[in-house]
């Protein structure tokens, strides 16, 4: 993931360079169907309301940071992007994260946040003390 941006202009071997990274498995069907039933009987607006909350002091303590966020009337609370400042040092970010067991995709200066219902407050306040170590 961490090549993510580093396209390859070069198509892969035979047949495969018509590979689309789809490949049907029925098995996993079921597994899907449970998924969304679970997801319906939580409702998005109230995962989207937990993300939200469990963030909160994420954003507020980052920005002080200065950081950069998209007003969240703009954004997803439960996958989102953070511009880092420029002072940061990424590859010790990277080091302190794994150190951590944090586990963020990084975009060139930007770190992309994918938050879910088993997250709580106290890993992003982890996260938090990883970046405030780096600058």
């Amino acid at each position: 993931m961490s090549g993510l941006t580093s396209y390859q202009p070069h198509y892969k071997p035979l047949a495969n360079r018509y590979s689309v990274g789809e490949h049907a498995s029925f098995i996993h069907t079921k597994m899907q169907i449970a998924a969304l039933q679970q997801v319906l009987k939580w409702t998005p607006n109230a995962i989207q309301e937990y993300c939200k909350e469990i963030t909160a002091d994420l954003v507020v303590e980052l920005k002080k940071l200065g950081c950069f966020f998209e007003n969240e009337n703009f954004r997803a609370h439960h996958l989102f992007g953070v511009e880092l400042p420029e002072l940061l040092d990424i590859k010790l970010l990277k080091s302190k994260l794994k150190e951590n067991n944090i586990f963020i995709s990084f975009r060139g200066n930007y770190i992309r946040i994918s938050c879910h219902v088993y997250n709580t407050k106290e890993d992003f306040n982890k996260l938090v003390s990883c970046i405030k170590s780096c600058l």
